[in-house]
């Protein structure tokens, strides 16, 4: 049965070791980020410290993707993934 709304969570199996983490959804797609991408969309935008904090909280977020991207036990990056349905 398919279930009409998205898994809050997604659980990962490293590939080599067996190791299983879970990952909230808004982290589980692998995005890529470019630093063109980052910066182009600022033009016309505001500058200061607001821009800053928005800079850096996105920043952090790419940083815990980036860490629950690799197992946390053996340091793989080959794994499986599978939606967790509570």
């Amino acid at each position: 049965m398919h279930l009409p709304w998205p898994a809050q969570q997604y659980e990962r199996t490293c590939a080599d070791c067996g190791y299983s983490w879970r990952v909230p959804r808004q982290l589980a797609r692998k995005r890529v980020v470019s630093i063109y991408g980052a910066t182009s969309g600022m033009r016309g935008r505001a500058s200061g410290p607001a821009a800053e904090a928005d800079l850096q909280a996105g920043m952090a977020i790419v940083e815990q993707a980036e860490s629950l991207r690799t197992c946390p036990k053996c340091s793989s990056e080959h794994y499986s993934q599978h939606p967790v349905r509570s």
